[in-house]
């Protein structure tokens, strides 16, 4: 579940499952819970889109864990560094 702490911030990954004007979002993390994220000012400066169904990285304040700025969009097809991809050991090359 790809929980980092840096700063006393939270940085965690979830899903977009609803989206709101004013670039905010609904974003259902991983163990279920969902919170309310808006996009950060390099995701805005860039136009990044951010798509229902987009894998995001959320970062939180230990304060308040029903808010969060979204500081990443994962790419279509992107593994994260907490997944790993299995091969059989008895597929041959």
């Amino acid at each position: 579940m790809g929980v980092i702490q840096n700063n006393n911030k939270v940085v965690i990954e979830g899903t977009i499952t609803e989206a709101f004007p004013g670039a905010k979002f609904k974003v259902e993390l991983q163990n279920g819970h969902e919170l309310t994220g808006y996009a950060s000012g390099k995701i805005r400066q860039r136009n990044i889109r951010i798509l229902l169904g987009d894998r995001v990285k959320v970062e939180l304040t230990p304060y308040d864990l029903e808010r969060g700025r979204i500081i990443y969009r994962y790419k279509r097809g992107e593994l994260r560094k907490t997944e790993k991809t299995y091969t059989s050991p008895y597929e041959h090359a």
